[in-house]
């Protein structure tokens, strides 16, 4: 026994203009309507001074703080497109500053401990200030190991 397929239909007994007829509308972008207000803007990126130093990469790779002091799950693409750099660039700054995945590991340093912190820090509490504590905090890690 054959099931018979529901037709769907757009609104209206069929007659007149379906919804492919319909004229295209342009959006208000004066901010007149209230359509007009959700036009995404376009939003200019700023342009790097230079190579991101330590605690920027730190923060940005290891932490996931935004530039907006906000937390984003750290990665390197994200990182790279947030300084203007490729990749590789980010991953030998980071061989250059100590920053590695390999120095991380041989200072004892508890870099899910910091993530956590980063994470799940307060509305109104900056992850930057946070994320300096932290920072001097492996910092001295390296130095006694």
């Amino acid at each position: 026994m054959k099931r018979r397929r529901k037709r769907r239909r757009f609104g209206g007994s069929g007659e007149g203009l379906s919804r492919f007829d319909a004229p295209a509308l342009e959006p208000v972008r004066d901010g007149s309507s209230v359509l007009g207000a959700r036009v995404p803007q376009k939003r200019e990126r700023q342009q790097p001074d230079g190579p991101p130093d330590a605690f920027s990469l730190f923060c940005s790779y290891h932490l996931g703080v935004t530039p907006e002091d906000g937390y984003q799950k750290p990665s390197l693409n994200e990182t790279a497109r947030r300084f203007g750099l490729a990749p590789e660039e980010v991953k030998q700054l980071l061989t250059q500053y100590g920053l590695d995945p390999e120095s991380l590991a041989r200072s004892k340093f508890d870099l899910e401990g910091a993530r956590l912190d980063i994470r799940v820090a307060p509305e109104g509490i900056s992850r930057l200030e946070i994320a300096r504590d932290h920072f001097a905090e492996y910092q001295e890690c390296v130095r006694q190991s």
